[in-house]
Parts: C-alpha cells; structure tokens; sequence
C-alpha cells in the first residue's frame, strides 16, 4: 500500500511536467532498480513501484482530469482492495485455524548484511544490469515518444515494465506468455470498447477480472496477462470508450515494440555480463 501511494503521488505531482517528467521517470527508474536489489522483498516492491508510477504518470499526462482527483481515486480503490483483502484473510485463518502448523523460524540475514550485500553487489558491473536495462528500455519509449507524438507510445513503456525482469534471460518462458497475453488482451479490450456497455456493466467486469487476477497469477500465468491487460486499460479510462482500429492497432505494435526491446536488451546484456548478479534472499 505504501509502494501505491509513494507512486501514486510522485506520478500525480511530476505528470503534467512534460519533458522533465520524461526524464525524471528515468532517474526515479534507475533509483528504485538499484535501492531494489536490497533484498527480495525490495525487487517485488521495486518492480510494482516503477510500474504503478509509469501507469499513473501516463493517466495524468494524457488526461485533463484534475491529479488530486486521480489520486484519490487510486488510493480509494487501493484503500477498498485492502478491506476486502483483510475481510478474506480472517475467512482464510477461521477455517484454517486446526490445521495450521508451527513454522521453523528461519534464521535471516539482518538490514546491515544485505546492505553490504547490495553495495558490494554494486562493485560489480552485473550489480547494475537490471537499473541499466530498466533505463535504457525506458529511455528508448521516451526518444520515440519524441519523435512520434500522436502514437500510444505510452503502452509501450507500460508493457515493458510488465515484460522486464531483475534477470536476463535468453527467452524467459515469462516474458514470452506476456507478450502473448496482452495481444489476446488487447483485443478482449477492443471487443469490450467496441459494445459500449453500461456503467454498471463496467464496474461487473472490472471486478470480475481483479477478483480473477490473484487466483489465475498463481496458476495460469498467460491467462493472468490476458486478464491483466483489458483491466490496465479500463483502469486507465480507455476501455469504456469505443477505441478506433488504429489505437487498438498502436497498442499491439506497442507491445511487440516493447518485448523486442526487453529481449534485445537482454541478449546484449547477457553478452556482455554473461555473470549477472543474483537477486537477494
């Protein structure tokens, strides 16, 4: 919830900045996937961090509405996600409560070892590979941006912080179930624009398909990105608006942009840091 509302924030007040926001995101990218590799809890936080101010930063500066009041819708939906959560955990703990079994305390590594951990993981050139390929591929969606304004190059950065992970892999069995997930996903949003239903109708399938989310994320990954990507769109405001071909058609270009840059990136990277560091336990 922190990780939201830090995000959420940084992306409300910088959004509407411009170029200075373009380049801010690269620093704060670059900040978080180095403060990241701290710990595993830290490489979760980092990546849902970089991802919730990409998505937010990309509602305030493309849209006009106010960014108090897209902060506070955030938090509010935020803020009710948490009370259903905690609401479902006493369920899960009453009917669990006879059968649960002591747990080992695991011996664990104190704050003062993982940072020296991290920091000499940062004497290394593999202790940078995730802040600089984060950067880089970000950065390149920022130039052609540039160069392309009218195009949804937004979808790009926003896919790529999904496909990116904290280690590089020829061709993650992740990344390519992603790719072809939100295409599937793109097209279940297009279909969804395309029959324009009713608020209520809206407010159904959004809860349907985050309610769905947890369960599929744990099971079935490409049928969790399918779900994904029709619920980033409406939770961005595009999907409950008839979307013409082309913006459909901007998206998937985006997306396959994005997962050509991911993996091209990582081939470099494994070439040249063949070893990379591993993630912090």
């Amino acid at each position: 919830m922190r990780v939201l509302v830090f995000a959420t924030g940084l992306a409300c007040a910088l959004g509407r900045l411009g170029g200075a926001w373009q380049m801010g995101l690269l620093v704060i990218a670059g900040i978080v996937g180095i403060v990241g590799g701290f710990d595993r809890a830290m490489v979760a936080a980092s990546m849902r961090f970089v991802f919730y101010l990409v998505m937010v930063g990309g509602i305030v500066s493309t849209t006009t509405a106010d960014p108090l009041l897209i902060f506070a819708i955030v938090i509010g939906g935020a803020l009710f996600a948490v009370v259903l959560h905690m609401m479902m955990a006493v369920v899960v703990a009453h009917i669990r409560r006879h059968a649960a079994e002591p747990v080992e305390d695991e011996r664990k590594p104190s704050a003062g070892q993982k940072f020296n951990r991290l920091w000499r993981s940062l004497t290394e050139p593999a202790g940078w590979q995730y802040p600089v390929r984060l950067v880089s591929c970000l950065g390149a969606v920022s130039l052609i941006h540039l160069f392309f304004p009218d195009h949804d190059v937004h979808w790009a950065a926003l896919a790529l912080v999904l496909l990116i992970e904290r280690r590089p892999e020829r061709l993650p069995l992740k990344t390519t179930q992603r790719v072809i997930g939100v295409l599937f996903g793109v097209c279940c949003a297009g279909l969804l624009s395309f029959l324009t239903l009713p608020a209520w109708a809206d407010v159904l399938v959004v809860a349907v398909l985050g309610g769905s989310r947890p369960f599929l994320r744990a099971r079935n990954y490409l049928a969790y990105s399918i779900v994904m990507t029709p619920l980033m769109m409406m939770a961005m405001g595009t999907a409950d608006h008839a979307l013409p071909a082309y913006a459909l058609l901007d998206r998937l270009f985006a997306t396959v942009f994005a997962a050509c840059l991911v993996l091209l990136v990582n081939q470099a990277t494994i070439h040249f840091l063949p070893q990379t560091a591993a993630p912090n336990s």
